[in-house]
């Protein structure tokens, strides 16, 4: 099993600023993780930055969150 850090950023309209969170989390499917803690009809973007960190941009009803997972 992969340990990560998980870094998640919560963004709405009434705060220009997002809220942001860190875990640390371990498994072996980032995917099928992140599909147990987001709302069913959420969709989703994946993609891989520079560093080679994992980041998922989620958007359901009016809120967006973006969950960045680093393999630690």
């Amino acid at each position: 099993m992969k340990e990560y850090e998980v870094v998640c950023e919560a963004y709405n309209t009434c705060s220009p600023k997002p809220l942001v969170s860190v875990e640390e989390i371990k498994t072996d499917n980032i995917e099928d993780y992140l599909k147990q803690i987001i709302p069913p009809h959420s969709a989703y973007q994946k993609a891989v930055n520079a560093d080679g960190d994992i980041v998922y941009e989620v958007t359901s009803d009016r809120l967006k969150k973006v969950y960045i997972f680093t393999e630690i």
